[in-house]
């Protein structure tokens, strides 16, 4: 696959074709994903920004940061965690799924069956009384 970058000078121009490595194309895929996630518009840059900012915490620091999510509640994002990167990337993971849900749940117990890090039930906690949580991996059990 390549790259293809327009280059205009004056009336001249030249199109340069570049290979793109794989992690080009996926800075590309991550940057695009943020900028049209529906959850996102009011806040695009500063999701950006906060995407760029998580991946070089979690390199260089690697430490758990906590995050507010959008309902007041709070979620410890980790390094190699895959949930973590939602929170940072988005406002509200997973957006259509979770604005469904919000909208036809009101009250009652939630069973989530595959917790993970509890971030669904994190995410839907202002619309539920009582939620009872099954994760069989240990390491994701802790958290």
């Amino acid at each position: 696959m390549s790259l293809v970058i327009l280059i205009e000078s004056l009336s001249l121009q030249k199109v340069i074709r570049l290979n793109a490595s794989p992690s080009i194309r996926d800075l590309h895929y991550v940057v695009r994903s943020v900028w049209q996630d529906e959850s996102n518009r009011q806040a695009r840059l500063r999701r950006l920004f906060m995407a760029g900012g998580w991946q070089v915490w979690k390199r260089l620091v690697r430490t758990p940061v906590i995050v507010p999510l959008f309902n007041g509640f709070r979620f410890r994002a980790y390094p190699d965690c895959q949930a973590s990167s939602a929170v940072l990337y988005t406002r509200i993971p997973n957006f259509k799924c979770l604005s469904f849900v919000r909208k036809h749940i009101d009250k009652g117990t939630l069973l989530d069956i595959g917790a993970n890090v509890g971030l669904v039930t994190l995410l839907l906690a202002d619309k539920i009384q009582h939620a009872i949580l099954f994760e069989p991996n240990p390491i994701a059990a802790a958290r």
